[in-house]
């Protein structure tokens, strides 16, 4: 049909010039049609059925294949940014769920993570602050404790220098 009719136009266009750039390209592109319609088509099932990663192998194929195509440029951009949006809610979770578990380096590690997949987002930013906000609350809290046993012993220089810490943390 029309792949066959391209192919034929292209011929005569090759056959007139035979180094004309868009001859050759148009020529290689009518050859490999039905493929990249087939990858495309392929890739929008698995797409559709939210499997990702196997639709960006699949529209990475069709953009190998014809790296001219607008339409398999624009499906493994539009996969590659869900997929990134994934792992990017995926590692703000995991940030919460380790500043949960009070482990801070890895709530750290993960918002950062997330900064670098999504730098305009103000999520990680507000997970790194919660983390050293939560390590200041803590430290608080224990100096808090330290300076009312401090009290109870009528040790009035450490209790005054764990309020001092404590300001300095406010």
């Amino acid at each position: 049909g029309e792949a066959s009719a391209a192919t034929h136009h292209f011929e005569i266009a090759k056959a007139i010039g035979p180094n004309n750039r868009q001859a050759l390209n148009g020529l290689t592109r009518a050859s490999t049609i039905k493929e990249l319609f087939m990858l495309l088509e392929i890739g929008g099932n698995l797409e559709a059925a939210n499997r990702l990663e196997e639709a960006k192998k699949t529209y990475q194929q069709a953009v190998d294949l014809d790296p001219l195509s607008p339409d398999a440029k624009t499906a493994i951009s539009r996969v590659a940014k869900r997929l990134t949006k994934i792992k990017f809610s995926r590692l703000i979770a995991l940030g919460y769920s380790s500043l949960g578990l009070r482990q801070f380096n890895d709530a750290r590690s993960a918002f950062k993570s997330a900064q670098r997949l999504l730098p305009n987002s103000d999520k990680p930013n507000q997970g790194l602050v919660k983390v050293e906000q939560t390590i200041r609350n803590e430290k608080i809290s224990s100096l808090t404790i330290e300076a009312k046993y401090f009290e109870d012993n009528e040790d009035w220089g450490y209790a005054a220098q764990s309020y001092q810490q404590i300001l300095a943390l406010s």
